[in-house]
């Protein structure tokens, strides 16, 4: 279940990333760095498996856009790319 603290910190996060917009296309977002702040508090990592729930990855999030087939964007971090195979408590399952 998810508390009012973190609905408030991913409300945020989600609305400085819809103001802030994509990354122009063409351009090379560098990788997310597991030191970054935000993907501290949102539990992000590279490999699912080591945290997330069974059948929860960056792949079939709502957040998420593939890049390349290893790498997308992922709305929460507009300024970097995320790895595929990662997660982070601000998963939300894609429609469809």
């Amino acid at each position: 279940m998810i508390n009012r603290r973190h609905f408030v910190q991913v409300g945020a996060t989600l609305t400085v990333a819809s103001l802030a917009g994509q990354a122009r296309s063409g351009e090379a977002l560098p990788a997310l760095p597991l030191d970054n702040p935000q993907a501290q508090a949102l539990r992000y990592t590279e490999d699912a498996s080591t945290a997330a729930p069974a059948g929860q990855d960056c792949t079939n999030c709502l957040h998420y856009k593939d890049i390349d087939g290893t790498w997308g964007s992922c709305a929460l971090f507009p300024s970097h790319r995320v790895r595929g195979a990662g997660w982070c408590a601000a998963w939300v399952k894609q429609a469809g």
